[in-house]
């Protein structure tokens, strides 16, 4: 059973003529949702956490206290045993290269930060860690896996360099 079309939102008249809805702009959309009321954030209806995209946005923890609140294995990664880890961290003050938040999702399958957490849950810790200075960076030299020789970048012929992210553990 559908509503009258007096008793329907300005919305669902909208989405009843799909002319009228394909032609019209984001921003009058944007308004007739606000208008009656029929708008949902998705930032309010996510758990307020602002995923870390690459393994280059690790950088802007480097330095950065962070306590890593909670760390769960996942599938598979990169280290050893095919594992990764979902971390949930927080920064006591925004990161402005990531939005300027404060509260971030990692998901990691490195030699690095994966597999020190892993570590530290297998040794029996599950509460909440602190890093006073974040993450540290470590760079190396890509090798072939098979002949052991640096892998050159095709474009300026020198080695290609490597980074991997470990919890920073110094005092």
């Amino acid at each position: 059973m559908t509503a009258s079309p007096a008793k329907m939102s300005a919305l669902d008249r909208l989405r009843n003529d799909s002319k009228k809805l394909r032609d019209t702009s984001f921003a009058d959309l944007l308004a007739v949702a606000k208008e009656s009321g029929e708008i949902l954030d998705a930032a309010q209806a996510g758990d307020g956490y602002t995923l870390v995209k690459s393994a280059a946005d690790k950088r802007h923890f480097v330095g950065v206290p962070v306590l890593i609140e909670d760390w769960k294995l996942q599938n598979t990664g990169s280290f050893g045993d095919g594992t990764f880890v979902t971390a949930h961290l927080r920064t006591e003050f925004p990161v402005a290269a990531l939005g300027g938040a404060t509260r971030f999702i990692l998901n990691d399958g490195s030699t690095g930060i994966a597999k020190q957490l892993m570590e530290l849950r297998n040794d029996g810790f599950t509460g909440v860690l602190l890093c006073r200075k974040g993450f540290s960076r470590s760079e190396y030299e890509v090798k072939d896996p098979v002949t052991k020789e640096p892998v050159l970048d095709p474009v300026s012929g020198k080695a290609k360099v490597g980074v991997t992210y470990y919890l920073d553990n110094s005092a």
